[in-house]
């Protein structure tokens, strides 16, 4: 998640054009993705040691800029 939440942030247009070869797979991707949402900060935190830049990847703003991006690209 964590590689997706920067994806989006630095490359929006390149990860949209992609998203057609996952198409029917996204509306899946998207709810599994809403299903972390409320949890996500504690296993980001136990399972990496980030980096200084890193570390705004890791929050909950994080994984709902990805939720939101990918549900606007449906």
């Amino acid at each position: 998640m964590r590689r997706l939440a920067a994806v989006v942030e630095r490359h929006p247009d390149e990860f949209r054009a992609g998203l057609v070869e996952i198409e029917d797979r996204l509306a899946r991707l998207v709810d599994r993705i809403d299903r972390l949402r409320p949890v996500y900060e504690t296993p980001a935190v136990n399972d990496v040691n980030p980096t200084r830049s890193g570390l705004r990847y890791m929050t909950s703003a994080a994984i709902d800029s990805v939720f939101e991006f990918l549900r606007g690209s449906r």
